[in-house]
């Protein structure tokens, strides 16, 4: 489907799949730093060739990660063009994924602002934070989601004393 076996490690279209190639990988790299390659725990040298055979890639390339930004550099500034800002709502159907990796970001900026250890920064980096306020994005969303709350709270209260004006009582049928 994508031309490659370069599988995130969060995919989100299927995370037993991409758990599957992280042990994979963990069991190739063990094998290797222990030389036993008599034993097949997990990994054999016949798993090794079927995996070898449809160009597994042992390592996630640099390309493969680069080729991955890309893809969410360009699903951010297609938000960006239609909406004309980068405040992606907690609950936006149109693109779960997006949602998700707008939820790592912000995790990982929070962790890496706090100096948390890098594994709880999930890659966030200060090049990466200024890529991402580069293209305007939003690093508390729910403070401005709970903003546009609020705005639509005040105005259906208005209309209430709208309502009470004209029929002297707020028991709205």
């Amino acid at each position: 489907e994508y031309g490659d076996t370069d599988v995130p490690a969060r995919y989100a279209d299927n995370p037993q799949l991409a758990n599957w190639v992280r042990t994979q990988r963990a069991s190739y790299k063990q094998l290797n730093a222990s030389n036993k390659k008599s034993k097949c725990r997990g990994m054999c040298e016949d798993r090794i060739q079927l995996l070898e055979d449809i160009d597994f890639q042992w390592q996630v390339s640099e390309y493969s990660s680069s080729k991955r930004q890309s893809t969410w550099e360009e699903m951010c500034e297609k938000y960006k063009a239609e909406y004309g800002h980068f405040n992606v709502p907690a609950r936006y159907a149109d693109n779960p994924q997006l949602v998700n990796w707008v939820g790592r970001q912000r995790l990982g900026y929070k962790n890496f602002r706090a100096g948390k250890k890098q594994s709880l920064c999930r890659g966030m980096t200060e090049v990466r934070i200024q890529l991402l306020e580069g293209i305007g994005f939003q690093w508390q969303g729910s403070a401005l989601i709970s903003s546009k709350r609020q705005a639509a709270w005040g105005a259906m209260f208005e209309k209430l004393k709208q309502y009470k004006a004209e029929y002297g009582h707020v028991d709205v049928p």
